[in-house]
């Protein structure tokens, strides 16, 4: 891999994320400048699922720059605490989109909403009396409902919830991610933990790299359905020509997120069962590497 190409493609893929992330808010409205129980703040009249959405894409647009910026710092323990609350986000927005789109809106969601908005926390007591938010098993289930017809929901229930607990690790301190810091050497003076951030040449950089370029592929993604629910068709096409673009570019076709080795791709293509016509279609890359952890199948 082209560390510094590679880079420049991750680049232009934040550029276009973040440029809809300015269109979704442009459909929402500006938030007014008001006071509330003598604590002034900017608030959004419309208070929905719609409006949640934005404010999920802004943390997960803000929080790729981050994890780009940390990852030429070296500081690669902190690119996970950030991805870990990205992933959060993507949940989020995956249960909002399907709840969204149900038939019949279940209390869950209404809940959740409700919740969101009217979340007031201003001292420790006020901690104290905050209600619990939406349990992670339901955030879980409605992006394995999304992912249903390219995969077993059951299995992708699994392989979330692993995710989960792994990228916590590096927010908890787990024992494995503290010790990736470490640096041995063959003189006492070379070795020690790399608090300052790891080398350039350390190996765990092109990993971490492939961490962020994969969550930048699936807010590509994601971020086409909210465009789509804010009528935004333009927005929503110049995504799709971006995820399209960034499945070939070095940052993401050919390498895995999960160590680095080429991948090999088949595409996946779904026919409407009467008219014989291209619902849709979309690329499945699998790593080549039988003992990686993003090897499907």
């Amino acid at each position: 891999m082209n560390l510094d190409v590679a880079k420049r493609d991750l680049l232009l893929a934040h550029n276009v994320l973040a440029s809809s992330v300015m269109r979704f808010a442009s459909q929402i409205g500006k938030p007014l400048y008001a006071e509330e129980d003598g604590h002034p703040r900017f608030q959004f009249l419309q208070k929905d699922a719609k409006t949640i959405e934005l404010l999920m894409a802004v943390r997960i647009v803000s929080g790729l720059n981050a994890s780009q910026t940390l990852l030429d710092c070296g500081f690669i323990n902190e690119i996970g605490v950030l991805l870990r609350t990205i992933y959060d986000f993507l949940l989020t927005i995956s249960f909002l989109e399907d709840g969204l789109n149900a038939p019949k809106q279940t209390e869950h969601f209404k809940r959740f909403v409700e919740q969101y908005f009217s979340e007031r926390i201003r001292s420790w007591q006020d901690f104290l009396k905050q209600q619990p938010y939406l349990p992670f098993r339901k955030k879980r289930a409605a992006e394995a409902r999304e992912m249903a017809p390219a995969a077993d929901p059951a299995r992708v229930t699994k392989m979330l919830e692993a995710e989960e607990k792994c990228l916590s690790g590096y927010v908890h301190g787990h024992y494995g991610a503290v010790m990736e810091l470490y640096r041995g050497a063959t003189k006492p003076q070379g070795e020690g933990f790399l608090v300052k951030g790891v080398p350039e040449d350390c190996p765990h950089i092109v990993t971490w790299f492939g961490q962020i370029a994969m969550y930048t592929y699936r807010s590509l993604l994601l971020f086409i359905y909210v465009a789509k629910r804010l009528g935004l068709a333009d927005v929503a096409q110049e995504l799709w020509r971006e995820a399209r673009r960034f499945e070939k570019s070095e940052a993401y076709a050919v390498h895995c997120p999960g160590c680095g080795k080429e991948m090999s791709a088949t595409e996946k293509v779904i026919k409407d069962e009467k008219t014989g016509e291209v619902k849709e279609r979309w690329t499945r890359y699998q790593c080549t590497n039988p003992r990686c952890c993003y090897r499907i199948g």
